[in-house]
C-alpha cells in the first residue's frame, strides 16, 4: 500500500491461548519496496510470555519512517508449535512528516484560521520569504526575508526579527521586550524599564517633563551606598546625594546625619503607651505596651512562664514507626484509601509525626497513565489534612518521601492514611487495557514526648 511520507505507528491487536511459554510465537514486520529492493522498516519478536493474560486481546506497536515512494507491507509471521495465535486488526496512525516533505503551504494557510497542514517542498518563496531546510539536525528549517520578519495575530502581540535584534511588540507598536547583541531590555511603555548590557544592570524611569529616561535605584547604586566602615549599613552621605537626602526623611529620634538623639528617647512619660503617643510616625505608634510590661517598662512577675519560653520542653520517650510490605493497586481514577496507620497516645504523652514515604509505579496498559499517592494526617477527632502528594509515570518503582513535623496535643492519637489512584493521561484504543497504579512499602514514622515540665 502507498502512504504519504512520514512517521507512522503500526499497532497489532493479538491474543494467545497460552502465555506461559517463553518461546517466540510471532514476528511483527513492516517492510517497504524502495528503489527496486525490499527493506525492513521495523520488526519485533513477540513471545507468549509477553502477553499479560491468556485469551485476552493485547496491543503491540511498531514505529517506522515511511518515504513518499515506499510500497508498505505489514506482516504477522506466526511460528507454529508453541500456542494458538489470533490477530484482530492492524491499525496505522501517522505521527509526523519526515524527509523533504516536511512543510506544505496550502492556499488555506493565508486565511484567518489554519485549516490545512502547512507544508513546503524543498525551496519556496512566499510573499518575500524564502524557506529552506527539512527540519533535521543537518538541514534545519529556516525562513528568511529581505528586511524584517513579523509574526503574530491581528491586534495582538507580535514578534519582530530584524537584523541582530528581536522585538516583542504590543498592539500599539510599543516594544516591551528587546533582545540584541548589545543589551536586553524589558519595558513598560512610558513608565519603567530594566536594561541589562555588558557593563551594568539598571532600572530606568520615564520622565514625562523632559521626555527622557533616567536611572532609578539599582543593585549597583545601592552597593555604592554602603558605609565603608560598616558594609551592612547605608551611608547617610549616599542618601543625601541620591535619590533623596536627610530633608526628605522624618524619622523620630534621628538627626540630619542619621544619628540617634538621646534626648528624644529620654522624653518623660507616665507609661510606654504615653511615650508612644508622643513619638508617632504618621498614624503608627513606635512603641506598644502590653499587659506583661508595667508602666515603667519592666516585665511583671509571672508574665513569662516555661510554656512561653519552650513549649516543647519535655522528656523524649521513644520513636515510633508504622509500615508494611503489602502491595496495593487500583485502576480507578479517584483516590481510594489503601492503608491506614493508627498511633495511639497516653494522657501524659504527645505524638509528633516526622515523615512518611512509599514506592509508586504505573502499568500503562494500552494507553498512558500516571500513578498518584496522597497521604493525610488526622489528630484525634480533628479534620483530616493532606500531608503529601506524589505521582509518577515510571513503570519501575520510585521511592517518594517527605519529612515535616506534625505535632499532636497531650494524649491525642494520630492517624496517617495512604490513598491511591491512577490518572488516565492518554486513553487506550477501544477494547484496550486501562492503566493501573501500584504502591508498596507505605511507612510513617515519628517520636513521642512525655508531659511538659511544670515549673512552680
Amino acid at each position: 500500500m502507498k502512504l504519504p511520507g512520514g512517521t507512522y505507528n503500526f499497532s497489532f491487536r493479538l491474543k494467545v491461548a497460552d502465555n506461559t511459554r517463553p518461546e517466540v510465537v510471532a514476528e511483527l514486520e513492516v517492510r517497504a519496496l524502495r528503489a527496486g529492493g525490499e527493506v525492513v522498516l521495523a520488526s519485533r519478536e513477540v513471545r507468549a510470555t509477553d502477553f499479560r493474560e491468556a485469551g485476552v486481546w493485547q496491543v503491540f506497536s511498531l514505529t517506522a519512517n515511511v518515504m513518499d515512494d515506499d510500497d508498505v507491507r505489514v506482516a504477522v509471521r506466526f511460528r507454529s508449535g508453541i500456542t494458538d495465535l489470533w490477530c484482530d486488526w492492524v491499525r496505522i496512525q501517522p505521527i509526523g512528516p519526515v524527509g523533504e516533505a516536511l512543510l506544505d503551504f496550502s492556499p488555506e494557510f493565508w486565511r484567518d484560521s489554519l485549516v490545512e497542514p502547512v507544508r513546503i517542498r524543498r525551496r519556496s518563496w512566499v510573499r518575500g520569504l524564502e524557506f529552506g531546510g527539512v527540519g533535521s539536525v543537518e538541514r534545519p528549517l529556516r525562513a528568511e526575508g529581505p528586511g524584517h520578519v513579523e509574526i503574530g495575530p491581528r491586534k495582538g502581540l507580535k514578534l519582530r526579527l530584524e537584523g541582530p535584534r528581536a522585538l516583542l511588540l504590543g498592539p500599539d507598536g510599543s516594544s516591551p521586550i528587546r533582545v540584541g547583541p548589545e543589551e536586553l531590555r524589558l519595558e513598560l511603555p512610558g513608565l519603567r524599564r530594566l536594561v541589562m548590557d555588558s557593563m551594568s544592570l539598571r532600572f530606568e524611569g520615564y520622565d514625562g517633563g523632559s521626555g527622557s529616561w533616567r536611572e532609578l535605584a539599582s543593585a549597583e547604586l545601592i552597593w555604592g551606598w554602603r558605609d565603608e566602615e560598616e558594609p551592612d549599613k547605608i551611608a547617610m552621605r549616599a542618601l543625601r546625594n541620591y535619590p533623596f537626602g536627610p530633608t526628605d526623611l522624618d524619622v523620630p529620634g534621628l538627626d540630619g546625619q542619621g544619628r540617634l538623639v538621646l534626648r528624644e528617647v529620654g522624653v518623660k512619660a507616665s507609661s510606654l503607651d504615653a511615650l508612644a503617643e508622643e513619638r508617632r510616625w504618621g498614624q503608627a505608634l513606635l512603641v506598644l505596651s502590653s499587659s506583661e510590661i508595667s508602666d515603667d517598662g519592666t516585665i511583671r512577675p509571672g508574665a513569662i512562664d516555661v510554656a512561653k519560653i519552650a513549649p516543647d520542653v519535655g522528656v523524649k520517650s521513644d520513636l515510633f514507626s508504622r509500615w508494611t510490605n503489602d502491595l496495593y493497586s487500583t485502576s480507578l481514577p479517584g483516590y481510594t484509601m489503601v492503608e491506614s496507620f493508627y498511633v495511639k497516645c497516653q494522657s501524659d504523652m504527645k505524638n509528633v509525626l516526622e515523615g512518611a514515604s512509599c514506592e509508586l509505579r504505573v502499568e500503562h496498559g494500552d494507553g498512558l497513565g500516571r500513578a498518584w499517592c496522597k497521604t493525610t494526617v488526622q489528630i484525634e477527632d480533628g479534620p483530616e489534612e493532606v500531608y503529601s502528594e506524589w505521582s509518577t509515570e515510571e513503570t519501575e518503582f520510585v521511592k517518594f518521601s517527605k519529612e515535616e513535623e506534625v505535632h499532636g496535643g497531650d494524649g491525642e492519637a494520630l492517624r496517617i492514611r495512604f490513598y491511591l489512584m491512577v490518572e488516565n493521561v492518554q486513553s487506550p484504543p477501544p477494547g484496550g487495557e486501562l492503566p493501573k497504579a501500584f504502591m508498596r512499602k507505605p511507612r510513617a514514622w515519628g517520636r513521642r514526648y512525655a508531659r511538659r515540665l511544670e515549673v512552680p
